[in-house]
């Protein structure tokens, strides 16, 4: 019979060098349903039937090629969805691709707290996001979450809800004293047509007012590109760049659109969307600076 651990990639000389996007994704979905059940490893261990080290490998990201199947169940016992579940079956596929990089959910807007994506904010160091036609998700008010999902024509009463929760519980985790990544520093550029179009809502002030708290609060830079500018480096879309240090040391790419989400971790793409950032915040000025300015918002 193999070992669980030669099964599961795991050399015999130790642990292996920096995990991948897919690997990290897999072990911290794991850690993070077993902890939400409120088990030991020992006590996972058992419900899942695995060994107590092979178990420990896999929730420390020390296994080279997951076993798909096993992944699946492992998932499913500590009390994953179908959903989560079969989006860890797939991550656990790619493992097995050693020129694989990054990722490309199966499904788009999930509302899964305990899913692969969800709490992946609140494990990074940094964030520096360039939107284009909103408030990122971190800084949203409630309203301004209601009227985002009022215009979308694909969701129920019932999904709308949980992305409120999901976004809620982002903040909450992002913003709080205690996060894992240590205190979060981000930068955001907003087209200014982010702006422009919820001048006339009844939140318009409470928003502004929201996102002005915040840059106080936190370590948060907020900058507007004027339409002024004309065209800028940034145009194509808008995008996320993630750094991490703890546990796993890590660059990420995340570009998001209604056809689907991706995480890029390759040096190319970060060096390349880093580039079009810096060169774009040139192009800005801050949010204070712009609301005082004639600007048709002071």
């Amino acid at each position: 019979m193999v070992d669980d651990a030669l099964r599961f990639g795991v050399c015999d000389h130790g642990r292996m060098g920096k995990p991948r996007f897919d690997q990290w994704r897999i072990a911290a979905t794991l850690t993070m349903l077993m902890e939400a059940r409120g088990l030991s490893l020992r006590e996972a261990a058992r419900i899942t039937q695995t060994k107590k080290d092979t178990l420990g490998r896999m929730l420390s990201a020390e296994i080279y090629r997951y076993d798909p199947p096993k992944v699946f169940g492992v998932a499913q016992l500590l009390g994953a969805s179908i959903e989560v579940a079969q989006e860890l079956f797939n991550m656990a596929v790619q493992t097995h691709d050693t020129d694989a990089t990054g990722y490309r959910p199966m499904s788009s807007g999930s509302a899964e707290w305990l899913s692969p994506f969800a709490s992946i904010e609140a494990e990074a160091t940094y964030l520096d996001i360039y939107e284009s036609e909103y408030i990122t998700g971190l800084l949203q008010i409630l309203l301004y979450m209601k009227e985002v999902n009022r215009v979308d024509p694909t969701l129920t009463a019932e999904w709308a809800a949980k992305i409120i929760d999901l976004k809620l519980r982002r903040q909450k985790l992002a913003w709080g004293s205690e996060r894992p990544g240590g205190a979060l520093a981000m930068r955001l550029i907003l087209n200014e047509p982010c702006l422009l179009r919820i001048k006339g809502t009844s939140f318009f002030d409470a928003q502004i007012s929201h996102l002005l708290e915040m840059v106080r609060r936190h370590e948060i830079g907020i900058y507007v590109l004027p339409l002024s500018r004309g065209f800028h480096s940034s145009m194509q879309a808008s995008y996320s760049i993630m750094g991490f240090s703890h546990p796993v040391s890590m660059n990420l790419v995340y570009l998001e659109s209604h056809l689907g989400d991706e995480y890029r971790e390759d040096r190319k793409s970060v060096d390349h969307s880093r580039k079009l950032f810096t060169t774009t915040l040139t192009e800005c000025v801050e949010l204070g600076e712009y609301l005082h300015a004639d600007q048709g918002l002071a």
